[in-house]
């Protein structure tokens, strides 16, 4: 399976610290935003040791935002050693809380196959159809590449897969 075509996510530090910003301000206690501006500001000056240690506990107590930022450090490697599985483990767990971001990481890592993460053309095609039910339009034209790789049959569980994770959304 070839990907090239696909429109590469624009993870800039400023793109996703603006979105995490913005999702962590509209919820969460005052504690875990205080956690979160603390690790920003460290990602911000280069101390990734310091924004891993701020972002930890938010991260492990669910904070969405928290766990996307976690999973951009052990992509990038930053402060701890890159690690695709911890950065995919990490971006799961805030894509099910509906974080755009982390859906659209996810969508890639199976896009690509990446590093030791095996491609997967199905689950690729789930994560974007996620992120562009959220309004990503990047998300949406991928979904559609990816869509022309799939049999009718991959296709249709996708969208049964696709469909689950709306509803698991819904439940919380």
């Amino acid at each position: 399976m070839k990907y090239e075509h696909l429109v590469e996510v624009e993870r800039s530090t400023q793109r996703w610290l603006r979105t995490l910003t913005a999702m962590v301000l509209l919820a969460g206690s005052v504690q875990t935003k205080a956690d979160f501006e603390s690790g920003l500001s460290a990602y911000r000056t280069g101390s990734y040791g310091e924004a891993f240690d701020e972002w930890q506990q938010c991260a492990n107590e669910g904070v969405a935002a928290c766990q996307y930022a976690f999973g951009v450090l052990y992509d990038e490697g930053r402060s701890v050693k890159s690690d695709l599985y911890a950065a995919l483990r990490w971006y799961e767990r805030a894509a099910r809380q509906a974080n755009p971001d982390a859906m659209m990481q996810l969508g890639f890592l199976y896009a690509t196959g990446r590093g030791d993460i095996v491609q997967n053309a199905v689950l690729a095609w789930v994560w974007f159809a996620r992120a562009a039910a959220l309004g990503v339009e990047q998300a949406a034209q991928n979904r559609d590449r990816i869509r022309e790789l799939l049999t009718g049959s991959e296709l249709a569980d996708a969208q049964r897969r696709a469909d689950q994770l709306s509803i698991e959304y819904h439940q919380q």
